[in-house]
């Protein structure tokens, strides 16, 4: 952006310096002293006015008079090619300066771009790294799952089989259902979750401590607190407990109903 504003909008010091060197050239070039065009001819209109035009002394004293109007004209036009040296030399600093310039954007360019560069580079690591982390810990989540659904599924047919053994194994066998059935559940919500890289982008929440950082957070994200975000870089796991209750005599009384149920029938 900076390189295209040197040559658009405001004339740049180069520019202006050849506008002058131009206008120095073109006035060097048609010269016209008009104080000098007029001294010449007073003096011309003076000596042809005098009765005697041959004397000496009067035709030296012409002379001289045109010789200095004609010096003052000489000492105008060297005083110009002076300031067209020295805008020649002004413009040939502000080429050198705008030359120096533009390699200096160039050069803070390619900077930037670099550091964004590498910036990008190292935020895709720490992905990459972050996202293994995640997945082992998914992994790890899973399988605690199924360990305390088997846990759950042992006490639940241990309860189950003080009802007797005909309620016993009908009640086992429909805890270990609802068991497997919440362990599929809650396997299938675990696996369906993503890691969200960060993005290396602008905009958002104000973090950092050491200095303010603009950090961009999309729609339905959370925030872990520190013990819960070193649990999860650390490895920890995610328990989950299956409490069961069983009332032995409720439960009686509904085999009862249905027992009777299916004789009256």
């Amino acid at each position: 952006v900076e390189l295209e504003k040197i040559g658009a909008g405001a004339k740049t010091e180069l520019e202006i310096a050849q506008e002058k060197l131009e206008e120095l050239r073109s006035l060097q070039q048609s010269f016209r002293d008009e104080e000098t065009e007029a001294r010449l001819q007073a003096l011309e209109e003076y000596y042809q006015n005098l009765d005697n035009q041959t004397d000496a002394d009067i035709q030296a004293a012409y002379e001289r008079q045109k010789a200095k109007i004609l010096e003052t004209e000489e000492k105008k036009k060297l005083d110009l090619q002076e300031q067209i040296s020295l805008q020649q030399k002004e413009v040939s600093k502000q080429k050198i300066l705008e030359e120096a310039n533009k390699k200096r954007l160039e050069v803070e360019a390619n900077y930037e771009k670099k550091k964004l560069e590498a910036e990008k580079q190292r935020q895709n690591e720490i992905n990459e790294k972050e996202k293994a982390i995640f997945e082992a810990n998914k992994a790890n989540q899973i399988a605690n799952v199924w360990i305390s659904t088997g846990v759950g599924i042992a006490t639940a047919w241990a309860s189950a089989m003080q009802l007797g053994p005909i309620a016993g194994p009908i009640m086992g066998a429909i805890l270990s259902t609802l068991l497997l059935t919440n362990a599929g559940v809650q396997t299938g919500l675990i696996a369906s979750q993503n890691y969200t890289p960060k993005n290396f982008a602008t905009g958002g929440v104000i973090v950092g401590e050491t200095g303010r950082e603009m950090v961009e957070l999309p729609r339905g994200s959370r925030i872990l607190n520190n013990d819960q975000t070193e649990q999860l870089l650390n490895g920890g796991e995610v328990t989950i407990v299956n409490n069961i209750y069983l009332d032995s005599i409720k439960i009686e009384e509904v085999f009862i109903k249905k027992r009777l149920a299916g004789a009256l029938r």
